[in-house]
């Protein structure tokens, strides 16, 4: 009872700090001259539930491993089985959430605010909102049509364990593991982008000196430059008032356009409310822009002030610091990626069914350094709740870099800048809604970062030597679900989605193997250019300024 008490504190104590963090992360970046009440609530609740479905990976595995016998065996059967149930229904709740937020609030926020301008009746907006959410709506009923449909329910009476998960996959699984896996498929590209990004970038910036020389090279305004150097100012300069032209001559279309209405008396029409709202939006628009390129010019000017920039001092000044906390971060990027390489090479080798199962994985092969660290913590909670949290933090953290340093970007196209008290309220959806699906990937990377950990936590089972006749200690795995002394080896909940996933919807696992082969390399490849490159060539590579980070 005590340790229930405990798992329910950590809980309420982990709502309490997901909901602060995702409140102020999103009011960090959010422009307050634009600021929405509904876009600043939709972003911070599809932050929370996206976190939580992660956060309950530990709670779902200490029920399964947290009271056991000497032989293994559950030490509180009809408990644990209650317990589990909850947990399932949790899951449910959550990933049912997660569906709504991503096909009907969140395009319903995004295309509200988009329609946001002066006089534009709050009905007028609430119609595009709906107008455009039909669209996402439609490829929900898809996706409901193609999870009925594509479910194969495949068991094998010689393998129980896929036969055990066939038969309990209902229609009803089938639908919500379709719309799960699809929002997870689409935030793999934000995996591959975002997150391989900042696990590479971010430790090697903290512990990178910055220079004098570096701080002056970068100053775009000063007199007393190279010819070169004048001449980017020539541009910066041109650049703002080409800006403050452009502000003007939407202002006043907006304004010519609202007063033929206003002496005229006549009613709108859907065509000219539509061209006011994408005036007013473009106003304000190039407004940020404005702002944005007079905020770097001045910072240009007051780094270039002396013989070392005073942010370079401070920064230079904080170097232990910075050092001790890079450190620790680039050896757990390297951890991450390592044990996903060991994986998707187990995999690869010993999966039984390879890629008619999604390359299910029946028996660990091959040592996963995560899986076993996290084994060892499961045995004292909550270490393991405490590190897995750590990690999905570090995860979060590293994706909004990659989002800062990167921006919003679909199929690769930039779409919008993420700044600190710049980014647009359409545009914090926007972000929102990529790390939504990028935090759920986490979900299905369980199996791949921390196999055994992740399906039975510290569990094992007693069986007796062929050759000795004593009873030994054995780890539990698939291939023996089913095959077990009754009351051990209980699959976590997760486990239990992500395997019944990979029989009976096998092309995602696919992707998904594939797809962590693509991190892989592109976490390479970015710490390389990290390495190697100076770090003014990398902030033009990734299009991340030192002010960004203000």
């Amino acid at each position: 009872m005590l340790s229930w008490i405990g798992v329910v504190g950590a809980l309420l104590a982990a709502v309490l700090v997901v909901s602060l963090i995702s409140y102020f992360l999103v009011r960090h970046y959010n422009d307050p001259r634009d600021s929405s009440k509904l876009t600043t609530a939709c972003s911070v609740l599809a932050l929370v539930v996206t976190l939580f479905c992660v956060l309950i990976i530990p709670v779902d595995i200490y029920t399964v491993s947290s009271s056991l016998n000497a032989d293994g065996s559950q030490a509180h059967p009809d408990l644990v089985h209650d317990s589990s149930q909850f947990v399932k229904y949790l899951y449910t709740s959550f990933y049912i959430a997660l569906v709504a937020l991503a096909f009907f609030i969140l395009p319903f926020a995004y295309f509200y605010f988009e329609e946001d301008g002066e006089d534009v009746p709050t009905s007028a907006r609430v119609w595009s909102g709906l107008k455009y959410m039909a669209g996402f709506v439609l490829f929900f009923g898809i996706i409901l049509t193609l999870g009925l449909v594509l479910k194969t329910n495949k068991g094998d009476p010689n393998v129980p364990w896929k036969t055990k998960l066939s038969d309990s996959f209902s229609s009803g699984d089938a639908v919500l593991a379709f719309a799960i896996n699809t929002l997870a498929v689409i935030g793999l590209t934000g995996w591959v982008m975002y997150t391989a990004w900042g696990f590479s970038y971010l430790p090697i910036s903290l512990m990178r000196f910055r220079s004098s020389s570096s701080a002056a090279r970068e100053e775009p305004l000063l007199p007393d430059r190279s010819s070169a150097n004048r001449a980017r100012g020539q541009r910066g300069a041109k650049s703002l008032l080409e800006l403050d032209a452009a502000i003007t001559k939407s202002s006043e279309n907006a304004n010519y356009l609202q007063s033929k209405y206003d002496m005229s008396g006549k009613t709108w029409t859907s065509s000219d409310r539509a061209e006011l709202g994408r005036l007013r939006a473009e106003e304000r628009k190039l407004r940020r822009e404005r702002d944005e390129l007079a905020t770097k010019q001045r910072s240009s000017i007051s780094l270039g002030g002396g013989s070392d920039g005073r942010c370079a001092r401070i920064w230079n000044a904080f170097a232990p610091l910075r050092i001790a906390v890079g450190i620790p971060l680039f050896l757990l990027s390297l951890l991450i990626v390592v044990s996903m390489l060991l994986s998707s090479i187990d995999k690869f080798k010993h999966s039984d069914c390879g890629a008619s199962c999604g390359y299910a994985l029946s028996r660990s092969g091959i040592i996963n350094p995560l899986d076993e660290f996290l084994k060892i913590c499961s045995k004292a909670f909550p270490m393991d709740f405490l590190l897995f949290g750590g990690l999905v933090v570090w995860v979060f953290v590293a994706t909004v870099a990659g989002v800062v340093g990167l921006g919003v970007r679909i199929l690769l196209l930039k779409m919008y800048t993420f700044r600190k008290q710049r980014t647009a309220p359409h545009a914090m959806v926007m972000a929102c809604w990529l790390l939504m699906f990028v935090v759920l990937c986490l979900n299905m990377q369980m199996l791949v970062l921390s196999p055994q950990y992740a399906t039975y936590g510290n569990q094992f089972y007693m069986a007796e030597n062929n050759s000795t006749g004593v009873m030994e200690k054995h780890e539990c795995a698939l291939e023996v679900d089913g095959l077990t002394p009754p009351n051990t080896c209980v699959m976590t909940q997760i486990a239990t989605f992500i395997n019944t996933n990979n029989l009976q919807l096998p092309f995602f696992g696919v992707i998904l193997f594939y797809a962590n082969l693509g991190f892989m390399f592109f976490y390479f490849v970015f710490m390389l250019v990290a390495v190697c490159k100076s770090r003014e060539r990398f902030a033009n590579y990734g299009e991340l300024r030192d002010e960004d980070w203000d």
